[in-house]
């Protein structure tokens, strides 16, 4: 088990964002696979994991996406929703 993990730090800063999606976002990066960036929990655990309603969680999701912080690609075979990390440019 690892105590800690990797993300962009400008994210705490970042005031788009609000402090749910500061938490999904680090949520999601607890999760992200370090080899090629992907991540695949479900709602249900990042509820878990977080405590946030899972209305709230995809709303999160969706304004990361918008703000070009995270890609979500549903994948076909499932009904699970991919998430790949993505690293924030330098002047945001």
């Amino acid at each position: 088990m690892s105590l800690y993990f990797v993300g962009n730090l400008n994210i705490l800063a970042d005031k788009k964002l609000s402090p749910i999606d500061k938490l999904v976002y680090f949520c999601l990066v607890s999760f992200m696979n370090v080899k090629d960036g992907k991540c695949y929990p479900r709602y249900a655990t990042i509820k878990e994991r977080t405590g946030i309603s899972i209305a709230s969680i995809q709303r999160s999701i969706k304004h990361l996406a918008k703000q070009n912080l995270i890609t979500v690609k549903r994948l076909a075979s499932t009904n699970s929703v991919s998430y790949t990390h993505l690293t924030l440019p330098t002047n945001r």
